[in-house]
């Protein structure tokens, strides 16, 4: 708000910001040691001036020029006894998460989202969700305590304001809680805007509720529930033998739940599967473990590869009732390893690279 308009008093800046009249401008003279505007790169600039001159709230850019996935020349190949481990994707930033959707790959990077090759410059803690149509992304986040989204490639319709505490994103749907509400969100991309709507609400206990990765843990009046929010759907299940534990931790793929709880002197695993149906579970304590973040994959076909933080990968069905488990030791050098999965295939991701993982033949 530097420089001056004719139509306000010299240093007016408060009556100034009220009527968004900023140094984006064309009337605004500018002072003299003001650099050029066009200086400033385009992603910046048309969001400042949306911000500064028309009041507009949204998703901040990221920094500019966030990278794609390169091809790498040499990709590398390990095996070990029980893996071959192929290098498929070198990224020029840290990856943070990855995820799979409607057969596009989605990579999370320190500035942008990747989605199928292409980079979008996005903030720390944005979500992604794609359309189902046109499979284009829908970008979310949390402005002082509204849920704000951006669709960078189709116009987005207007949406009423949605209070907004934290999102969760489960099976490519976008989920908002705020207070007792969990609110699930569509996106309508028949037409040629992207038109978003509220599909369902529920209701939770507003205080006493966790959100973790997939899964809101909920305690009431000491009897602790888990809530499993799916497109259309959410199931609430009460879950007993979580009685004795404060959960620290958790994470919900498919029809596996898996929970890091605290229980006296020590740190437990809780491993449970649920039915197709989610009627009926059953459940795996691991007891005095490490309390390192949760690291597992569900496979389309059914098998679940958690990788334990004692240096040994689990393999086991996701149906309950199956109590054979598969322990191999982790290959050399995927301490730190993130397990993520595309369809069939697991994979993981470490630094700045992605990496596909089979069972060796060996």
């Amino acid at each position: 708000f530097k420089g001056r308009h004719p139509d306000f008093k010299k240093n007016d800046i408060e009556s100034r910001m009220k009527a968004n009249v900023s140094i984006f401008n064309r009337e605004v003279k500018r002072p003299p040691a003001a650099r050029d505007l066009q200086s400033i790169p385009s992603h910046y600039r048309t969001w400042f001036h949306d911000l500064f001159e028309k009041g507009k709230r949204s998703l901040p850019p990221s920094a500019p020029g966030a990278m794609v996935a390169v091809p790498a020349g040499h990709l590398g190949t390990v095996s070990s006894e029980q893996f071959d481990i192929q290098q498929i994707a070198v990224f020029a930033e840290p990856v943070q998460w990855h995820d799979f959707q409607l057969g596009k790959r989605l990579i999370r990077t320190d500035t942008a989202i990747h989605v199928a090759g292409r980079a979008y410059p996005a903030g720390p803690y944005t979500a992604v969700i794609l359309t189902p149509k046109r499979v284009a992304p829908v970008f979310a986040g949390i402005i002082d305590g509204v849920l704000a989204l951006k669709a960078p490639d189709d116009p987005l319709l207007p949406f009423p304001a949605i209070e907004a505490e934290t999102l969760l994103v489960a099976e490519n749907t976008l989920f908002v809680r705020h207070g007792g509400r969990l609110t699930e969100l569509a996106f309508d991309d028949t037409g040629k805007r992207i038109l978003p709507s509220v599909r369902t609400v529920w209701n939770i206990m507003p205080h006493s509720s966790q959100v973790f990765d997939g899964v809101i843990y909920q305690n009431v009046l000491g009897k602790p529930f888990l809530v499993m929010p799916r497109p259309g759907m959410c199931t609430i299940r009460a879950i007993p033998e979580l009685e004795d534990y404060r959960i620290v931790d958790g994470r919900r793929d498919g029809g596996v739940c898996v929970l890091t709880g605290h229980n006296g002197q020590r740190y437990d695993r809780i491993t449970i599967r649920f039915d197709k149906k989610y009627d009926g579970y059953d459940c795996r304590v691991t007891e005095d473990i490490d309390p390192v973040s949760i690291n597992f994959v569900t496979l389309d076909k059914g098998i679940v590869v958690l990788k334990t933080g004692d240096g040994t990968i689990e393999i086991f069905s996701v149906q309950p009732g199956r109590s054979d488990v598969r322990v191999v030791n982790a290959p050399d050098g995927t301490g730190d390893a993130r397990l993520c999965r595309e369809g069939n295939t697991v994979m993981f991701f470490r630094g700045k690279s992605l990496y596909r993982m089979r069972m060796g033949s060996r």
